[in-house]
């Protein structure tokens, strides 16, 4: 059977002749569990040494300047996971680079029990179960939120309950996507101007939730793959997904925008989507 992996390693060749995509790209990162923190330290130093890494303080404020010939890289975390605060303690702070974190209201400050069944029913609701120990998915605490924006890191919405935008009324839509992050923003005593979508993809919102996100946030990011400059809107910017345990070469051939071509269906159709909604 043929997994992702599998394939992307058949193709590399190819891959390997698709030209490198400059300016900035943003990488979402999710959970990591204790044995994937090496990779993600490998990949860290592969970024600060080829790369230029961008601030999110600078990039939300418009203060970033654009390079056209160099790759720029912004760091983004989906979820709020505990593990999220470790890789910035054992990783990120070595090189002094800043992330965005996308949290979820709900999740946030939950026991170790209520965590595990609140990821299995909103950020996995196929699944019946999850893999490893529950404390794999232990939740960010408000405290380790005002750490993380102590040590000059950004925070993000990313609604209250992670629910799939498209499925929700419009005033399910307004608590999630809206008074959410009002109060994430009064709690925090931080101005909260960016945003995620849920799950990221073109299926899981709609051109309400779209409107909704554009009436709130400066700028809103999705999980469809690109550069921010393909993006169709600042309401729905792409990004680089990436998954803990792939090999360099494969995580820089997504970085460097030489796998995009195999989702140009998705992008195409976030760009009749932002068309549609009329933001």
């Amino acid at each position: 059977m043929l997994t992702r992996r599998n394939v992307s390693y058949l193709l590399r060749p190819a891959i390997a002749l698709m030209p490198v995509k400059y300016g900035i790209t943003v990488l979402t990162f999710h959970n990591l569990s204790l044995e994937q923190f090496p990779w993600f330290d490998s990949v860290v130093e592969f970024i600060v040494k080829n790369y230029e890494v961008v601030n999110p303080k600078g990039f939300l404020l418009n203060e970033t300047p654009r390079q056209a010939n160099r790759l720029q890289i912004l760091f983004t975390f989906d979820d709020g996971f505990y593990s999220n605060r470790l890789l910035v303690e054992q990783s990120l702070a070595k090189h002094n680079l800043k992330a965005l974190f996308f949290l979820p209201e709900g999740f946030i400050g939950l026991s170790r029990n209520e965590a595990y069944d609140f990821v299995l029913k909103n950020f996995f609701p196929t699944r019946k179960h999850l893999m490893g120990p529950k404390y794999r998915y232990h939740a960010l605490s408000w405290k380790d939120v005002d750490w993380l924006l102590m040590q000059g890191h950004v925070v993000g919405a990313h609604t209250k309950q992670h629910q799939m935008l498209s499925t929700l009324t419009a005033q399910q839509q307004t608590e999630e996507i809206i008074e959410s992050a009002n109060r994430m923003e009064s709690l925090l005593g931080i101005e909260v101007s960016s945003f995620a979508y849920p799950f990221g993809s073109v299926a899981s919102v709609n051109a309400n939730a779209i409107q909704f996100a554009a009436k709130r946030f400066q700028y809103s990011f999705s999980n469809v793959r690109g550069s921010i400059s393909e993006s169709p809107s600042h309401n729905f910017l792409f990004r680089q997904n990436l998954v803990p345990g792939d090999p360099l070469w494969l995580v820089q051939a997504m970085i460097e925008g030489r796998i995009d071509w195999k989702y140009h269906k998705e992008r195409k159709e976030s760009m009749r989507l932002i068309l549609g909604s009329g933001v």
